[in-house]
């Protein structure tokens, strides 16, 4: 089960970003990788100046194969939906 969700995250992102370059091109994917990069920092910035770090590792190590696989099918569940709600407008 794991397996196939991180390969099926892998694929669901791919399958994003070239949806994304089909609709916009290049200028959408300066902006999406901008966003991503700014949405980084942005919340590496709010947990360091909250010093959450603690908190962030001890969630991360309570994490179980069963709940990193949900959290994976979540993330393909979300890229799934927008990578069609893109799609749909999109001209060949």
């Amino acid at each position: 089960m794991f397996n196939f969700v991180v390969m099926l995250a892998l694929y669901m992102t791919g399958f994003w970003f070239a949806t994304v370059y089909k609709r916009w091109r290049v200028t959408g994917m300066l902006v999406v990788w901008s966003a991503i990069a700014v949405a980084l920092v942005g919340l590496i910035g709010l947990v360091t100046g909250q010093g959450w770090w603690p908190q962030v590792g001890a969630w991360f190590a309570a994490q179980t194969p069963l709940s990193v696989s949900g959290w994976t099918a979540l993330f393909c569940a979300v890229l799934g939906i927008g990578s069609y709600l893109t799609l749909r407008r999109a001209t060949p």
